[in-house]
């Protein structure tokens, strides 16, 4: 619900929406909708594949690495990552992040938690 939300709340302003450590692809999917291109990216190729296997989502991609996100500097709208925050190097994320951003641009980091349905940090 709250990938839908953010698709929402960027649809009218922003075109590209990355989803760092995809997994198979779910939340990438959701933001298909609102957004002119995502890009699903996942440390494991094995999930990416398992993503690719879901047809129908033309403007959505996908990319195996991690460590250095494929985008040029100041490109990014919206950069999202759900439930993985706590696998990633802070320090080497934010500054990728920072990187490719806009200078409007957001960083959505979700997690999941027991007490709550998902954590919007």
């Amino acid at each position: 619900v709250l990938c839908l939300r953010l698709g929402l709340l960027f649809h009218r302003l922003h075109q590209k929406a990355p989803s760092a450590s995809c997994g198979t692809g779910q939340n990438s999917r959701t933001l298909t909708a609102y957004f002119e291109m995502v890009v699903g990216i996942d440390v494991s190729e094995s999930q990416v594949e398992q993503a690719r296997a879901v047809l129908g989502f033309p403007n959505l991609s996908y990319r195996s690495g991690m460590h250095e996100l494929p985008f040029p500097d100041g490109t990014v709208d919206l950069l999202m990552a759900v439930s993985v925050a706590h696998w990633f190097d802070t320090e080497c994320f934010i500054k990728e992040a920072t990187r490719v951003l806009k200078p409007r641009g957001c960083l959505a980091l979700l997690e999941v938690s027991l007490y709550h349905n998902c954590v919007f940090i």
